[in-house]
């Protein structure tokens, strides 16, 4: 067949489908889509030369970016744990619901692994935030021992939070979950060197929220030590 494309650059504006329809081959081909002809002048079209300006304005649009991406956010979900204001990427929080009962497993439960938990008809791992963090004492507003601390496994206030990672969960209790925020990476702070608090070993930034200071949790150090407690 001879390329009609050398003769009539758009022939599918002028004898095909957009024109006249005299084309020859629309018969073998019903519509100028299904034509070798248009896919050569198509493929023609993508393998042009890019004019120098339009790359250069992409060079410098990327440019651009890249010198903003400090200025990217960091989606977390901010709780409270006894008097510490704590932080985890919410990439990796699954759900958080109203506290229930906690199912001790014989010779298994301790201060960091605490039992199971039932969450929408399925049991799960529930560890003690506070036993892995190093958080002992009483509840900010006094009320009494921590939560996770309770002897037969029954609490009446706080949240149960639904971590996740790579098709695992793992079940813990915080005193309050308070809000989902995005916050600025520019404001994120390394954690003090001389910072004596033992959840700086799992801590892997600061930043401050409606004026208090907010440790930023490593999901990854910290969803690795919840599987061990598993084990």
């Amino acid at each position: 067949m001879t390329s009609l494309a050398t003769v009539v650059p758009d022939c599918w504006n002028q004898i095909g489908v957009g024109g006249d329809h005299s084309c020859p081959e629309l018969v073998k081909h019903i519509h100028c889509r299904n034509c070798p002809v248009f896919a050569t002048a198509a493929q023609s079209l993508f393998d042009r030369q890019l004019p120098e300006e339009y790359v250069a304005e992409w060079t410098a649009a990327l440019a651009r970016a890249e010198q903003g991406a400090e200025y990217e956010f960091v989606s977390v979900g901010i709780f409270r744990l006894g008097e510490e204001w704590l932080a985890l990427p919410v990439s990796c929080l699954a759900e958080v619901c109203l506290i229930r009962s906690i199912h001790r497993v014989p010779h298994r439960t301790n201060r960091f692994f605490k039992g199971l938990v039932n969450i929408r008809g399925q049991l799960h791992l529930c560890v003690s935030l506070r036993g892995v963090l190093g958080i002992e004492g009483l509840d900010s507003d006094g009320r009494g021992p921590v939560p996770d601390g309770a002897s037969n496994g029954e609490t009446d206030h706080g949240m149960l939070v639904v971590a996740e990672r790579r098709g695992e969960r793992w079940v813990f209790i915080v005193d309050e979950m308070a809000a989902v925020e995005r916050i600025p990476r520019k404001e994120l702070r390394k954690v003090p060197g001389t910072l004596a608090n033992p959840l700086s070993g799992y801590s892997q930034a600061v930043f401050i929220w409606r004026n208090r200071h907010v440790g930023f949790l490593d999901e990854e150090r910290l969803l690795t030590a919840f599987g061990s407690l598993g084990q």
